[in-house]
């Protein structure tokens, strides 16, 4: 685990109750703390399967944070949910656009090596609103669904084209 983003975890915590676990805002928020951006991504993604655990431990709450309607969910660890997109969007500058608390969190195992074993997804995949679930129907619409695991079937079982 990085001791860099420990400190950051923790001073972000301190001094505003709430800390955004994304190597991009990291690095723009502490950028005294890596030497580049690159830095920051390398320890962000070799600390990603501990990242939730230690947030939750650190925090108390975690959420997924949305700050681009169609982008990936950063991880946000906050100690109190009490007005916490308009703090967010104080901190970082960045609109949120979604927030979703993060109901429990597995440690993940690691093997003798000390490497992470990968999980297989439990649980139900996330229901989509209807406009969501049309505008990815008309996208794929007339494009063949491959048979293997890529991101064009994973969008169509969302869309409820097909059945996974």
């Amino acid at each position: 685990m990085s001791t860099r983003i420990e400190t950051y975890l923790r001073d972000a915590l301190l001094g505003g109750g709430l800390a955004v676990l994304d190597h991009r805002l990291a690095y723009r928020l502490a950028s005294h703390r890596w030497p580049t951006n690159r830095d920051c991504a390398t320890d962000f993604s070799a600390a990603a399967a501990m990242l939730p655990q230690m947030a939750r431990d650190a925090a108390g709450h975690i959420f997924h944070a949305w700050f681009d309607p169609h982008g990936e969910p950063a991880l946000v660890a906050a100690r109190s949910a009490n007005k916490l997109e308009e703090r967010i969007e104080w901190v970082t500058g960045e609109r949120v656009f979604r927030l979703v608390e993060v109901a429990d969190v597995e440690t993940p195992r690691v093997t003798p090596h000390g490497f992470v074993e990968p999980q297989p997804p439990t649980g139900p995949t996330e229901t989509l609103p209807a406009h969501e679930c049309e505008r990815r129907r008309v996208m794929l619409e007339g494009q063949p669904i491959p048979a293997h695991d890529c991101h064009r079937r994973r969008q169509a079982v969302k869309a409820g084209l097909i059945e996974e």
